[in-house]
């Protein structure tokens, strides 16, 4: 039996069952959190958070020392790769090597590890190692011990990978949480691609059901086009809305010509539909005899690097040590009084050496440090939330603008708008389509100027495009 918790962005869902010859779940349960709780998987109301653990650790005792914790924060940086048949040590470092280049500030301190999704693909994942100690240490003083940490994308595709209903067929799997949107595109089975969108709208909106569709057709526009003589004519929802489903599937057939449902999954154990648990769920998934992707684990792991460091600070502070000893060996043995104070200094070294007065100062040290970087974090974090509250919000018309200037040859992910600046990243199979695209955005006559700071080549052509919006009347939208 095992317990999955996890950290939503409004709440904290939490899963007791097992995987056999089917899905088996014993119990599932909500708990809702106040709005600004959890912030991108930092806890910014510390009382709040740590009520829901205590509760958590009150009901699922039994089981509380086995917690399997799943992340769906940014934090984690992920990467779909298909690699051929090699060793697990070797896998780890072309995991390594392939997320740091999409690590933002190098690779300090950084947890890196890898899951086998299925014979020809791997989920690379990584996270700074202090946010992992950080939540095992939380969970901890509530009798709760982290034995995992998994990612929400990595539920997703497993469970799509294993779901009878879901076998040899193409399609799109779109999972909301809060504002955030994991899409994974599948084709006869196969996986293709991983969107990872935080929603501009708030959620119950027109607006709202017209990003997800402007999304849902970039994605199926950049997987026919990955895939020629593929038609994808199927989305499946989970973790909408009623009033989201009723406004969005009739846009999503008549301007998509797509057919729209929601997933619904049925699990041995309970009477429900537990496709707004699919985060959790997944990870009940036993994958025997393959490498499962585990954070913990992984941070308790030494590199290469950090072992050679860890032997160079051991010799630096060897030598000086023994050269002291020499000459105190010396000292001790001509003169009595000092051999006195020797055996009273030993003494009392021998009492702060003890286990548990040790472990007792080390926890307190340890303890004021994490308080403080946990205060920090959540005093810039709600520092940030109050500036942006001040700005004003990008309004529909300059994204279909964007939209149309792609001429459907231009996928879009990762929409952001600050203070004027709207940037995205444009992905084409084109060279010269990027210089085009910035030209078009131009011409529309709503920015002041348009263009990309940066372009990479990996699977496609990555244009990191940043465009600064007019500042006139007639927006009013800004």
């Amino acid at each position: 039996m095992k317990l999955v918790i996890y950290l939503g962005e409004d709440n904290i869902k939490v899963v007791l069952g097992r995987h056999g010859t089917g899905l088996w779940v014993k119990s599932c349960h909500t708990y809702e959190l106040p709005k600004g709780t959890l912030i991108n998987g930092v806890v910014t109301d510390q009382a709040v958070f740590n009520e829901v653990l205590k509760e958590i650790a009150l009901t699922y005792h039994r089981y509380a020392g086995r917690v399997h914790l799943v992340l769906g924060t940014s934090k984690i940086i992920t990467r779909m790769m298909k690699v051929p048949d090699m060793s697990e040590r070797a896998l780890l470092e072309v995991a390594r090597k392939e997320l740091k280049t999409y690590l933002v500030n190098g690779d300090e301190d950084m947890v890196c590890d890898y899951g086998r999704v299925n014979r020809e693909s791997i989920l690379c994942a990584a996270i700074q190692r202090n946010l992992i100690a950080g939540y095992c240490r939380g969970f901890l003083r509530f009798g709760l011990k982290v034995r995992t940490i998994d990612t929400a994308l990595n539920s997703v595709v497993i469970f799509a990978e294993n779901l009878p209903l879901l076998k040899g067929k193409t399609y799109i799997l779109a999972v909301l949480d809060g504002r955030n949107m994991i899409s994974t595109l599948y084709v006869k089975g196969k996986y293709v691609y991983t969107s990872r969108l935080r929603l501009v709208s708030e959620r119950e909106t027109p607006e709202l059901c017209h990003e997800i569709m402007r999304h849902m057709g970039a994605v199926r526009r950049f997987g026919e086009n990955q895939n020629k003589g593929v038609r994808i004519e199927r989305i499946h929802f989970c973790g909408l809305y009623g009033m989201e489903e009723n406004t969005l599937y009739p846009m999503v057939k008549t301007e998509l010509d797509m057919e729209p449902s929601n997933l619904k999954l049925n699990a041995e154990g309970v009477e429900m539909d537990v496709s707004s648990y699919i985060f959790a769920a997944g990870n009940l998934i036993s994958r025997e005899r393959e490498k499962c992707l585990n954070l913990v684990s992984a941070s308790k792991r030494r590199n290469a690097k950090e072992k050679r460091a860890f032997i160079k600070m051991a010799a630096v502070y060897a030598i000086p040590l023994l050269i002291t000893a020499c000459f105190a060996g010396s000292y001790f043995m001509k003169m009595a009084e000092v051999e006195k104070i020797r055996r009273e200094t030993a003494r009392i070294e021998a009492y702060l050496n003890e286990p548990v007065m040790e472990a007792k100062i080390d926890e307190a040290v340890e303890e004021s440090r994490e308080a403080s970087r946990w205060k920090a974090m959540a005093e810039a974090i709600k520092t940030e939330s109050a500036e942006m509250e001040e700005y004003p919000k990008i309004s529909g018309d300059i994204m279909k603008s964007i939209e149309r200037a792609g001429e459907g040859r231009i996928l879009f992910d990762n929409f952001a708008y600050s203070d004027g600046l709207v940037t995205f990243t444009a992905l084409t199979d084109d060279l010269e389509e990027g210089a085009g695209f910035a030209e078009r955005l131009e011409e529309l006559g709503i920015f002041e100027r348009a263009g990309y700071h940066k372009m990479e080549k990996k699977e496609l052509y990555c244009f990191y495009m940043e465009c600064i919006i007019k500042k006139t009347a007639e927006r009013s939208g800004l």
